[in-house]
């Protein structure tokens, strides 16, 4: 990511703050952009790495909702309305997605997926209306292999670089950002149910 677009991190971690987030992704960087839209609070946020050292940083960003789930399509159009506001300058593209369906499992893969979770196979399937289908000679025909038995086509998915979108939430948001700053929970402390939990960094 440019460096101009990462807000320099802070080192000198103050006494006390009224919200404290741990981890300067898309999810961090969003919680502290809405407490502040919404209710008027500050953050900071502390990090291990800095801003989108993580996922956010490594990985393309798929905006792909449900089309029969109101929460999941408001979602990704408050984040593309947010995109265009700022006019930010993250690769956002339409070019949809697929889902590949194999002919056979992949044999010494091991997947850690929650239980439930539709794409781990041990929960009900998630209904996404009508989407086209594509059968195994097309497959083949298009994606130039005969692994695979169908694929499912999902044209309002969109693509995006999550980093740059992170970096102008932590700008919109007004918080610090502390880093490099590791969090610990000290032993026994983070878990009572009495008084606030606090957590160390180091």
């Amino acid at each position: 990511m440019p460096r101009e677009l990462v807000p320099p991190p802070c080192t000198a971690l103050p006494a006390k703050a009224d919200v404290v987030i741990i981890g300067a992704g898309l999810t961090g960087c969003a919680t502290a952009f809405w407490l502040q839209r919404l209710y008027g609070r500050s953050s900071v946020i502390v990090d291990a790495r800095g801003l989108a050292g993580g996922a956010t940083g490594r990985n393309g960003g798929h905006l792909w909702p449900n089309p029969k789930s109101d929460f999941e399509r408001a979602t990704v159009e408050e984040l593309l309305s947010f995109i265009e506001a700022e006019g930010i300058e993250c690769d956002l593209t339409h070019d949809g997605a697929v889902a590949l369906e194999r002919r056979a499992p992949e044999e010494g893969v091991e997947y850690h997926d929650a239980p439930g979770d539709p794409e781990a196979g041990d929960g009900e399937d998630e209904d996404w209306g009508e989407t086209p289908v594509l059968d195994a000679a097309a497959c083949a025909a298009r994606l130039q292999s005969d692994a695979f038995a169908e694929a499912t086509l999902y044209d309002g998915a969109r693509q995006f670089y999550p980093a740059k979108v992170a970096a102008a939430l932590l700008r919109a948001s007004g918080a610090t950002l502390y880093a490099p700053c590791p969090v610990s929970y000290p032993k026994g402390r983070a878990s009572r149910g009495a008084g606030r939990p606090y957590i160390r960094c180091a």
